[in-house]
């Protein structure tokens, strides 16, 4: 074992793991440490032990990995559980479609006005080296004419305009408040967002604002 490389000492561990077909196994953090053929790689094996019949249960830090893999899908965030259900279903929960991205390379495009455009639900704002705002909407379409005719009107110029399905990393944005930075999930805080705070009890999902108690149990 310790000859091999942190990969190869990762896809043992997994092979260990199945090679007795076991009706439910737990893979933590599976993909850790692979490049990104062998976790494609490893996808397909594990997609192939559940059509085999066996239960899956992983942990992961990568959103389209879950995307992938899970039929359910549980978030947690500092150790609670805060939403549970399939990919397709935590999306459609929050009233997301799509995230509308856009830059400018002259003139500004004032926020309140952005939050009056049909469909916006929230604004982020993107630093780095392309910066850029990016607008969580529940109308796409809506959104990126609003957009256009807004640039119009304030004589913004627009160098770069589209659009991208929700994800799984948009609802845990959404849920947290906070987001994964490169590919191994380094968290950040982002100080506006989290103004309404996801309470599991059962099987009723509660929100709270900043600053309430919780609600009642179900």
């Amino acid at each position: 074992m310790d000859e091999l490389s942190g990969g190869q000492q990762q896809r043992l561990s997994i092979a260990l793991a199945l090679v007795n077909q076991p009706k439910v196994t737990f893979l933590d953090e599976p993909t850790t440490g692979l490049d990104p053929h062998a976790r494609r790689a490893l996808w397909r094996t594990i997609e192939g032990v559940r059509a085999a019949g066996t239960t899956v249960v992983l942990t992961t830090h990568y959103m389209e990995e879950a995307e992938v893999l899970c039929d359910r899908v549980a978030i947690m965030d500092r150790g609670e559980i805060i939403a549970c259900d399939s990919p397709a279903a935590l999306t459609r929960d929050l009233g997301m479609e799509a995230v509308v991205q856009v830059a400018t390379s002259g003139g500004q495009l004032p926020e309140s006005s952005l939050r009056m455009i049909p469909g916006v639900l929230k604004i982020e704002h993107i630093t780095g080296a392309s910066p850029r705002l990016e607008l969580r909407t529940s109308d796409a379409q809506a959104t990126i004419v609003g957009l256009l005719d807004l640039a119009s009107k304030v004589g913004a110029t627009l160098a770069d305009l589209g659009s991208s399905r929700a994800s799984l990393e948009d609802v845990f944005l959404s849920l947290t408040g906070r987001h994964y930075e490169g590919t191994e999930g380094t968290e950040s805080e982002d100080e506006d967002v989290n103004e309404t705070t996801p309470v599991v009890r059962g099987k009723r999902r509660w929100f709270r604002r900043s600053g309430e108690s919780d609600a009642p149990d179900a």
